[in-house]
């Protein structure tokens, strides 16, 4: 278990937030947490939809993804419920959002998951989650 990795995650990770507030903002928290994304980042959304995005890479790819993820969206908050060691580097966010639409205020409800991928001390990988229940192992 590397409490390291979960804490590196948990300072990376705010516990809740807008989505629609915290993306534009992604270049200026970068900055802030220099040294703890690695250059090279892998950003994968799973399912991959709706851009049909494959491998994002760094900072700028994330905020690409979630910025076309997001388009639809006038709010898309998220709690997060659990910070979990998975073992070998890879910490599991659990959370809960809450979301609505621009067009006709439509809300929404879902549990995703986002694993990490933590080497060295840096953030090298983030897989997105739709449904908690589409990752890896059982996170119910």
């Amino acid at each position: 278990m590397s409490t390291a990795d979960v804490e590196l995650i948990k300072e990376i990770w705010p516990s809740e937030a807008d989505m629609t507030e915290l993306v534009p903002a992604l270049a200026e928290v970068g900055q802030g947490l220099e040294g703890r994304f690695d250059p090279a980042l892998e950003v994968h959304f799973y399912p991959d939809q709706p851009g049909a995005f494959g491998t994002l890479r760094g900072l700028e790819g994330l905020a690409r993804g979630w910025g076309e993820w997001l388009e639809p969206w006038e709010s898309y908050r998220y709690e997060v419920e659990d910070y979990v060691d998975a073992g070998g580097g890879a910490v599991v966010v659990l959370a809960r959002v809450r979301a609505r639409t621009h067009r006709d205020s439509v809300e929404i409800e879902h549990a995703p998951a986002v694993v990490c991928q933590v080497r060295d001390g840096r953030l090298v990988r983030l897989d997105f989650y739709l449904e908690r229940r589409d990752a890896p192992g059982d996170l119910g």
